[in-house]
């Protein structure tokens, strides 16, 4: 057997022992930035989905809303009065020749403006109250089962913004909703 004595050890296990705890700390870090990157993705799924709940329950209020009324309401382009736009409204687009709808134009300085605020309960945490705008589309020109004209049968459409936890993350809607009077 032969002896080794200090002079002739090279410190191998010293070098592979650090390289080993290198790899142990990169892992380590991959695995907690790995870890940070899904809760923030969490994080945002959940405020997206508090944003679409809370669109969701504006589009039912405003469908509440039209299904309530007895009468035809007056839509105006302000909406001022009966909460409910004419089709085009100047104040809804004021451009309205580019090919870019009203809604996707409005920021939410605009939407904090529009009167037609959510009275349902609300889910926690909302940054803003959801809101929805109605516009009258017109009278239906026929009956899509009978194919005739049918009178007092009225298209609206309504069109709800919710935000999320924060203002970053907001959901548009839209829905049509058939009212006769």
């Amino acid at each position: 057997m032969k002896k080794h004595t200090l002079q002739t050890q090279q410190g191998a296990a010293l070098i592979v022992s650090l390289v080993i705890l290198l790899l142990m700390t990169l892992i380590g870090i991959f695995a907690m930035r790995s870890s940070v990157m899904e809760e923030k993705m969490a994080s945002n799924q959940r405020d997206r989905e508090l944003a679409h709940q809370a669109a969701e329950i504006a589009l039912r209020d405003g469908e509440r809303f039209i299904s309530s009324l007895n009468v035809r309401p007056n839509p105006t382009d302000s909406g001022t009065n009966s909460n409910v736009y004419t089709f085009n409204s100047p104040d809804l687009d004021p451009n309205i020749n580019n090919a870019v709808p009203w809604w996707q134009e409005r920021n939410a300085a605009w939407w904090a403006d529009v009167d037609n605020t959510v009275t349902s309960i609300l889910p926690d945490n909302t940054a803003t109250a959801p809101r929805y705008v109605i516009e009258e589309i017109g009278l239906r020109s026929e009956d899509k089962l009978e194919g005739v004209a049918k009178a007092g049968v009225y298209d609206y459409r309504i069109t709800a913004r919710g935000t999320g936890g924060s203002n970053i993350a907001r959901v548009l809607l839209q829905t049509t909703v058939v009212k006769e009077y």
